[in-house]
């Protein structure tokens, strides 16, 4: 489960271990992350940060930034369609 934290610009990944969720790991965003969407193989993850204008794309394995796109003014969402 990926967790977007606006104030600490950070998102937050969670994995299910029986009866709770442990925070497996924390990436670092731009600005104020917003949403985040993922491509169906679950390879790559858009992140939408507001205040940074922009969208990181994601490797969901080493949760490495590809790449950054700057966007116009608060972007709010994402749609992705395959």
């Amino acid at each position: 489960m990926w967790v977007c934290a606006p104030k600490s610009n950070k998102v937050y990944v969670y994995q299910k271990n029986q009866t709770e969720w442990l925070m497996k790991s924390e990436i670092l965003t731009d600005n104020e992350p917003h949403q985040i969407g993922f491509l169906k193989d679950g390879k790559t993850a858009f992140i939408i940060n507001q205040k940074g204008n922009s969208v990181q794309v994601m490797d969901v394995s080493s949760k490495a930034v590809k790449k950054k796109i700057n966007v116009g003014l608060k972007p709010n969402g994402i749609a992705i369609w395959e």
